[in-house]
């Protein structure tokens, strides 16, 4: 006589087998067919599974190359700035005001051999008074999008400014600025093999479900529909 069955191995079979039972019993209603939720996970079963079948290659560096010249404005480099700011509270001043000493201090920057501690000039900016290498969305990131948009567009010669940010004034002075460019394949070739072989699945995977709708014919409404 064989032992019984530990009570824990006992409960996962008898928990294997209901649910089992339960299911044939269910398709043999056909009540998967009215079930919109049971449907979609079928659907979604499927599109992993031909999803799972479609084979990826390994592409050449042409096909890379092509990719990436035909979609450019996804990768390109975005310019970076570094520059020095000081800071105006319109919260502590009022709008006025601080414009007022913004102005009064850059009128005092630009004299020639003009010596001044920026560091108790304006008001405390907790984000700090040097900021190097940002991208523009990091500047709108701390600043909001019109400083950044103003900054950027500020050569690199002296103090300029006021600019408003949601903070208060400022006047900012550009240190170092590089523009967007277009990268070589070599800079960015991992975020291009990603984005190729992905649009290579979406491409084949519509090809194999067209091939599937190939063999249904669609009637909507008693009348047979071209998809």
């Amino acid at each position: 006589q064989r032992p019984p069955l530990p009570q824990e191995l006992k409960g996962l079979i008898d928990f294997h087998v209901r649910e089992e039972v339960l299911n044939r019993e269910a398709l043999a209603l056909g009540l998967d067919r009215d079930d919109g939720v049971i449907r979609r996970r079928l659907a979604q079963k499927m599109e992993f599974v031909f999803s799972d079948l479609v084979a990826q290659v390994e592409p050449e560096d042409e096909q890379l190359e092509a990719y990436l010249q035909a979609n450019m404005e996804k990768f390109e480099i975005p310019g970076r700035i570094s520059f020095r700011q000081v800071f105006f509270s319109t919260d502590q001043r009022g709008f006025e005001q601080a414009h007022a000493e913004a102005e009064r201090l850059k009128s005092l920057l630009e004299q020639p051999g003009s010596k001044i501690d920026l560091e108790g000039a304006g008001d405390a900016f907790m984000p700090g008074y040097q900021f190097s290498e940002l991208a523009e969305w990091e500047v709108a990131r701390v600043f909001g999008e019109d400083f950044a948009g103003t900054l950027f567009s500020l050569p690199s010669d002296g103090w300029q400014g006021p600019i408003a940010s949601s903070y208060g004034m400022h006047l900012a002075r550009v240190q170092q600025k590089t523009g967007t460019r277009n990268p070589k394949l070599e800079d960015v070739r991992e975020k291009v093999q990603v984005e190729w072989e992905a649009e290579q699945r979406r491409e084949m995977n519509d090809a194999y479900y067209q091939g599937l709708l190939s063999q249904y014919t669609v009637v909507i409404e008693g009348q047979e529909a071209e998809l």
